[in-house]
């Protein structure tokens, strides 16, 4: 009975700072499929502030009750620690070689600019999509091999409002990748 009370305690102290430490790491994630807004140049420096008046509270909290502090700043070691492993691959993600680009044109009845495609050096691939205020990123691999270029991602076409398909032919004279499933855009160079 004791050791439930205790355990509620702990979550009761710490799960609010776990929550925003959470929401802050998915707010600033680059490496997976996101969408950004605006709304995130708000957002952002709240949930900072949150997260200064959550800590500060709970180090009061602490030192009123005349509670040893190693416990909240292992925790909260532990969750910048973890915002700066996310820091750290967001910078990777950024400084990565691009080894060619290409764009969509866009489809006036889905968005205002199409699809910008950017195949990286490691056989990694970003496709993003602009539109008001926001835009979506998607991240995977692909293959290029023989003048065909595939996208290793089963949903590629749902992701994209069937703009972008799976699997594209290099036409040399034209320099773009002309998808092999019909309906679909070709890739043109950047």
């Amino acid at each position: 009975m004791i050791k439930k009370l205790i355990e509620m305690k702990f979550l009761i102290k710490y799960l609010s700072l776990i929550i925003l430490f959470l929401i802050l790491i998915s707010q600033t994630q680059l490496y997976v499929d996101f969408t950004a807004s605006r709304s995130n140049i708000i957002i952002l420096p709240i949930l900072t502030i949150l997260i200064i008046l959550n800590v500060i509270v709970i180090y009061f909290y602490d030192l009123e009750n005349k509670i040893k502090t190693l416990r909240t700043t292992l925790i909260l070691s532990f969750l910048i620690i973890l915002f700066g492993i996310n820091l750290l691959l967001n910078y990777r993600q950024s400084k990565k070689e691009v080894y060619l680009k290409f764009y969509v044109s866009n489809n006036f009845l889905l968005k205002q600019i199409g699809y910008e495609v950017k195949l990286y050096q490691d056989k990694t691939f970003e496709i993003n999509e602009y539109w008001h205020g926001e835009s979506r990123h998607y991240f995977g691999e692909y293959i290029l091999e023989d003048d065909q270029l595939s996208f290793i991602d089963e949903n590629i076409e749902e992701k994209t409002d069937y703009q972008i398909t799976k699997k594209y032919q290099l036409d040399d004279q034209t320099q773009q990748f002309e998808a092999l499933e019909k309906g679909f855009q070709n890739l043109k160079p950047r």
